[in-house]
């Protein structure tokens, strides 16, 4: 697991923002990019780092990022991707 090191701020709440691994299954091999990612994670939180497996597209069964996730909001568990051929709706699973 990466170190993140953040500034200190004063209404720091430890209990509210966690970083949470989350699975994207069966995510279409064209939305691996690392902007890519970055965007689809951003639905779920702040994207702070990829797996060695998927920053090396190792594995195609799913993508695995480090999310820093506000929990006091409920979990997102899938959104709409808009794709040439239509919608896509992917699912999250988290860690």
């Amino acid at each position: 697991m990466p170190l993140i090191l953040k500034p200190w701020v004063l209404d720091f709440e430890f209990d509210k923002e966690i970083l949470r691994w989350v699975k994207f299954s069966g995510l279409p091999v064209g939305y691996w990019s690392i902007e890519s990612l970055s965007e689809i994670a951003s639905a779920v939180g702040r994207p702070m780092h990829t797996d060695l497996v998927t920053a090396n597209v190792e594995k195609i069964s799913y993508a695995r990022i480090l999310i820093e996730v506000d929990v006091s909001q409920p979990l997102t568990e899938v959104i709409s991707i808009e794709t040439p051929s239509g919608l896509w709706e992917q699912q999250f699973e988290y860690e």
